[in-house]
């Protein structure tokens, strides 16, 4: 499962790449008079857009660097590192487009960016020590 998680990476970023794409081209057809009446709306909606971009580039640069542990410990660091970040941008494409965007509050994107943060961390403490 190790050896595998590199292209998972890969690939899952190059799929939320063209999910960032496919979502720009929703709010230019679809909901683009919503967007044109609400600035509020159109704010949160291209938020929301930015946030899928960043995510498939996230999983983009760990496809294209990422390596095994040498410790076992540490790759289950890795591997709950990688199941938090694949999880954060199945959250953050969902709540793009369910998620109430009139209002303050976000709970799905604040728990997205939460599980994004603890993932990132966790693959950082994954490699902390080897020779990179």
């Amino acid at each position: 499962m190790f050896a595998k998680l590199r292209k998972i990476h890969l690939y899952a970023g190059w799929l939320f790449v063209l999910v960032f794409v496919l979502t720009g081209q929703y709010m230019r057809f679809v909901i683009n008079p919503l967007m044109e009446a609400d600035a509020v709306l159109r704010f949160s909606l291209r938020a929301n857009h930015v946030y899928i971009l960043l995510f498939g580039l996230l999983h983009l640069c760990l496809g294209a660097y990422w390596r095994a542990s040498l410790h076992t410990r540490r790759q289950k660091l890795q591997l709950a590192g990688s199941l938090a970040l694949l999880t954060a941008t199945l959250v953050a494409i969902a709540a793009f487009f369910f998620e109430p965007k009139v209002g303050e509050e976000r709970p799905a994107l604040l728990a997205a960016m939460v599980a994004a943060v603890i993932g990132t961390g966790l693959q950082l403490l994954g490699v902390r020590g080897e020779k990179l």
